[in-house]
């Protein structure tokens, strides 16, 4: 295999300079890298150059290692790995020391590989794919073994006089499409990504501004009792009234929000609303002792904290008992530090906030910690609701699910309920509550006043 000039050029320089401190593991920092890159494609162009390669590797629970382990451990953890990527690449490509790729280290959390024009397309998605499968096996760290959760970005110089800069941009847009799908994900730049970037971005300034200027309302699902058919609740469901797209429902902002760290002051924005909400209800005598309203919380509150104190506060200014607002969390909100999530969770629940696992079933280990976490609801995804009537399988899956909860003393609440014969279904197996078009579908503040007034007057 040709080890090219221009790499060749770039090791050189690389090697001839002193090793700064600021370097981990010895390798260039990103800033010295592109410096590298781009006198060395100064010096080299040619019309018959055909371009560098990057990968970018993200290790995706630095965070969590250091918290776990503490910081030193999780500093050796990246030693190692700068050193499993190195004896990977010699491995993979051959030459000993001297193969077609070159690791630098670019800050806390990642690391970049470098290829010449000897390492094609193919052969650099091959190698991306080893990478994350090398990578992800156990390091040891003293008397523990801990895994990496990397991901990897790919991208290549493919004009006649390439940039340096937008080299690591292509690739760093590659890599953040791998983080969002997870562990071990494999990405190669592909030019509608930055499009879709682009997008990602203007919406995530629009959100901004959404935050500052109070774009966001509240519709309010009903949530009914089944042996009754009564009402006992709403989920508050959020809208951003945009000013120039218009309504945006929760599924065309969420992701953005969460990319870009905005979802705890969104989600903290919400329940403010959710809570002026229910203080003018109680004002004006439309609500009921042991009504609630549900609420969403993102994965993010559990990796700061004060979450408990903030919302107590927030309970506090507005007048309103705890027992009224219920708390829904995903499975990733207490998979990604168990041990942190179920301390909060635990004095949540000492405070009086219910707290429920929302969409249960739909993650690979909802019924390993539901025992294990102080949950007093689960609810039922609408995923399983839709082949319920039909389907014995899924109706008996449903009636394991409903009956399991009531040995733990855990409620359950159907979502997305539709039909009648899925209520029947539902009544039959003694699922407490439901909710869906059936019941009622998500109606603003003025309507949801007006049902308010009919639940407490019903119609003998």
């Amino acid at each position: 295999m040709i080890y090219s000039n221009i790499l060749s050029s770039i090791t050189r320089r690389w090697q001839a300079l002193p090793r700064p401190a600021h370097a981990p593991s010895g390798l260039p920092d990103k800033r010295l890298v592109l410096e590298l890159i781009q006198t060395a494609l100064a010096q080299h162009v040619s019309p018959q150059y055909t371009g560098l390669g990057l990968m970018l590797v993200r290790v995706m629970n630095h965070a969590k290692v250091s918290a776990t382990y503490g910081a030193r451990r999780a500093d050796a953890l990246m030693t190692f790995v700068g050193q499993r990527l190195e004896l990977t690449l010699g491995k993979a490509l051959g030459h000993g020391q001297n193969h077609p790729a070159l690791v630098t280290r670019l800050g806390e959390t990642e690391f970049a590989v470098l290829t010449d024009a000897s390492v094609d397309a193919a052969a650099q998605r091959r190698l991306g794919a080893l990478l994350c499968e090398t990578l992800n096996l156990a390091y040891p760290l003293q008397e523990v073994a801990v895994h990496v959760n990397a991901a990897v970005g790919v991208a290549a110089c493919d004009q006649a006089y390439p940039d340096a800069q937008d080299l690591f941009q292509c690739a760093d847009i590659a890599l953040r499409v791998a983080v969002s799908r997870g562990r071990g994900s494999l990405v190669v730049f592909e030019r509608s990504m930055r499009e879709a970037l682009v997008k990602h971005q203007l919406l995530e300034n629009d959100l901004n501004l959404a935050l500052q200027e109070q774009q966001f309302e509240l519709a309010f699902q009903p949530i009914m009792a089944l042996d009754k058919l009564q009402h006992v609740g709403f989920e508050a469901l959020a809208r951003w009234q945009h000013p120039v797209r218009g309504c945006l429902m929760p599924r065309d902002f969420l992701d953005v929000a969460e990319d870009a760290e905005l979802i705890c002051r969104l989600d903290l924005h919400v329940i403010g609303l959710c809570l002026r909400a229910m203080a003018d209800w109680q004002a004006r005598q439309l609500w009921r002792s042991g009504w609630f309203v549900s609420v969403n919380l993102s994965a993010q509150h559990f990796n700061r904290p004060g979450l408990c104190e903030t919302l107590l506060g927030l309970m506090h200014s507005h007048g309103i008992s705890t027992q009224d607002l219920h708390l829904e969390l995903t499975e990733s909100a207490f998979m990604q530090n168990l041990r942190v999530a179920r301390g909060e969770m635990t004095r949540l629940r000492q405070h009086g906030f219910e707290l429920y696992m929302d969409d249960f079933g739909t993650g690979y280990s909802s019924l390993s910690h539901l025992h294990a976490l102080p949950f007093s609801a689960i609810k039922i995804d609408k995923c399983f609701l839709d082949p319920m009537v039909h389907n014995f399988e899924q109706s008996s899956l449903i009636s394991t699910m409903v009956q399991m909860a009531q040995l733990l003393g855990i409620k359950v609440v159907a979502e997305g309920v539709e039909t009648l014969e899925q209520l029947s279904v539902l009544q039959n197996l003694q699922c407490e509550y439901a909710q869906g078009h059936l019941m009622g579908a998500a109606m603003g503040h003025d309507m949801a006043s007006t049902w308010l007034q009919a639940a407490l007057d019903p119609v003998v």
